[in-house]
């Protein structure tokens, strides 16, 4: 009896200790994940801020250019002013110029500035929101992976204590102390798999 249950706790601490040694290695590669996903949203965030900052000096000269071409009557002159205005918006972020053209055709509302078209913001903000969303996910990821592993060593720990109480308990001569013994360790193997399936 003694030699089954120090086999079934010695086989259940060891698929415990892997399966906590698999969780631990999946928490430290989504910490990875995380932290290079949350420099590359950094980097982006940076990168649209700059974008932003541009596209609005362009708009504000495209726009100033735009209006003179419309109040100039000289077709030369609105030649080289429309000209102008697309030398001006080619230094803006890609896809802007569309938004910028769409709301000059709607004679540049102050409510709808094509500094807010949506796919225009897509474009700018998509990435770096992309990636500080899954920085986040990966985070929570590796949290939940460490936190199962914390519950199995602790699971695996409780285990120890229980293959040291059947042992002593195989060894024991009295038999009405062996059977203690070896009731307590069998409770402190059960009551290890209950903090082990917490983390199931």
């Amino acid at each position: 009896m003694t030699a089954v249950l120090l086999g079934i706790v010695s086989l259940v601490t060891a698929l415990l200790a892997w399966q906590g040694q698999s969780w631990t290695m999946a928490s430290e590669s989504f910490e990875r994940d995380s932290a290079n996903a949350r420099d590359v949203a950094v980097t982006q965030s940076v990168l649209a801020d700059y974008s932003r900052s541009t596209d609005a000096e362009v708009s504000a000269k495209a726009r100033l250019l735009f209006e003179a071409y419309v109040a100039s009557t000289d077709p030369l002159e609105q030649l080289t002013l429309s000209n102008a205005v697309a030398t001006e918006l080619s230094r803006a972020s890609p896809y802007f110029s569309d938004a910028w053209y769409v709301w000059g055709g709607l004679a540049f509302p102050d409510d709808a500035p094509a500094l807010d078209d949506e796919d225009y913001l897509v474009q700018r903000d998509g990435y770096a929101q992309s990636y500080a969303y899954v920085a986040r996910l990966t985070a929570g990821l590796e949290d939940s992976f460490k936190e199962r592993a914390q519950i199995l060593a602790q699971a695996s720990l409780t285990n120890a204590l229980s293959l040291f109480l059947i042992g002593i308990a195989g060894v024991n001569r009295s038999r009405r102390i062996r059977i203690a013994v070896l009731g307590l360790g069998t409770a402190v193997f059960l009551g290890a798999l209950v903090i082990a399936a917490g983390a199931f």
